[in-house]
């Protein structure tokens, strides 16, 4: 038995088991160090710029129009180990009638998104999702939780604002329809973002 072990454990297996690893080692090192595939168009975006952040952070507040009107918006700003830069960046930016961000429950605690969705698994899924979902960011669903890429964007350097517009969402104001009005106010929204430090 112990002549038979040591054929086994012996220098013909030893060695071709140390390339194997070797090579296994070799090739993990090669393919967390190879070039990533530049990829730009609808939806999609990779290796044209590294990964400087690992995480973003959600702010809400308002921002005031000339005439008053006070606008709701959500900016995302990037966060490397959960401290949110301070440094300038290039900013994203979405005026939306009500897709800056939805409650997924009210405060007691009924899954009201449930009620735009009204199948079985809707009530137990959000909840899963609120749970997995890192810092509460479960209970809320943004532009960043809906649109996968601007967390890619997020952490290549991009600040990421979304506007919902006056009269929708959490806005204060009257919607209009008519574009030369949301050009002006687009107008002032951009302004207002480059403005900020």
């Amino acid at each position: 038995m112990k002549t038979r072990m040591k054929k086994i454990f012996g220098k013909k297996v030893l060695i071709p088991l140390a390339a194997v690893l070797l090579l296994i080692a070799a090739w993990a090192v090669y393919r967390n160090n190879a070039p990533i595939e530049k990829i730009s168009e609808f939806g999609k975006y990779q290796g044209y710029s590294q990964e400087l952040y690992d995480g973003s952070k959600r702010t809400s507040d308002y921002l005031t129009l000339s005439d008053g009107t006070r606008l709701a918006y959500d900016l995302f700003l990037p966060t490397k180990e959960d401290v949110p830069t301070d440094q300038p960046l290039p900013t994203l930016f979405k005026y939306t009638p009500y897709g800056r961000a939805w409650t997924v429950f009210d405060k007691a605690g009924k899954a009201v998104l449930c009620d735009l969705m009204p199948v079985w698994y809707c009530d137990p899924m959000l909840r899963l999702r609120s749970w997995v979902m890192p810092h509460g960011s479960g209970k809320i669903k943004d532009a960043v939780s809906r649109t996968p890429w601007l967390g890619e964007m997020l952490n290549s350097g991009y600040a990421v604002i979304v506007v919902d517009r006056p009269g929708t969402g959490a806005s204060f104001g009257v919607y209009h329809g008519d574009p030369e009005v949301s050009a002006g106010e687009t107008d002032e929204i951009l302004n207002w973002i480059a403005a900020q430090a």
